[in-house]
């Protein structure tokens, strides 16, 4: 694991721990601890869905076994092979996965985009490459995952021949805060507001008491 990756699980691992402890378990309750509660679930899944998309896009996840999807709602710039099956980019991520044809999900991997843009540009034999802004990589797979080769590119990005396919997914609602860490912000948001609606009560109670 990089510094880079390290120093994402530390904040990480802070932000759950500053939502966990800011229940107040010993003094809330009622109206007050529902509040609480669920502040501090949503900025613990919203930390854990931008903070690894972060970790995951940058490389450190790519231990992650190719039979874990990350939730994706849909993308207008997936490949259709020859063999009917979609390979779709997950740029927030940093992942490629690949769905057959009725759209259900087979495998994933990392795109090695080191954190930034990448597409996909269609190839031959049910391969594709997938093009990194990043270090101006332009690597050929194919559709199980195989590294087939490796090499740059020089000139504009995107290249031309962007891969254009429109595809819409299923997500587990449960999973939205995964499914790009803008969404995981959103979540976090959610759990500040709550929070300070949870300070609110706290003080307008004070002020009732004797």
């Amino acid at each position: 694991m990089h510094l880079m990756h390290i120093v994402f699980f530390g904040i990480m691992m802070t932000w759950i721990v500053i939502a966990v402890f800011f229940v107040e378990w010993k003094k809330a309750s009622g109206l007050k601890l529902v509040v609480q509660l669920a502040s501090s679930a949503f900025l613990i899944v919203g930390g854990l869905g931008f903070f690894g998309a972060a970790i995951a896009s940058t490389g450190g996840l790519n231990w992650l076994p190719i039979s874990l999807e990350w939730p994706l709602t849909h993308s207008s710039n997936a490949v259709r092979l020859d063999s009917g099956e979609y390979v779709v980019p997950h740029e927030g991520a940093g992942r490629v996965q690949v769905y057959d044809e009725n759209l259900e999900f087979i495998r994933g991997w990392s795109a090695k985009s080191d954190g930034g843009s990448f597409v996909l540009v269609s190839s031959t034999e049910n391969q594709f490459f997938v093009v990194t802004a990043r270090g101006n990589r332009r690597d050929k797979y194919d559709a199980l995952g195989t590294w087939v080769s490796a090499s740059t590119y020089s000139g504009d990005y995107p290249p031309a021949g962007v891969a254009n396919v429109y595809v819409e997914l299923e997500v587990n609602p449960l999973l939205w805060p995964f499914m790009h860490p803008f969404v995981a912000w959103l979540y976090a948001a959610i759990g500040m507001v709550l929070g300070g609606l949870a300070e609110k009560m706290q003080s307008k109670k004070d002020k009732t008491v004797p």
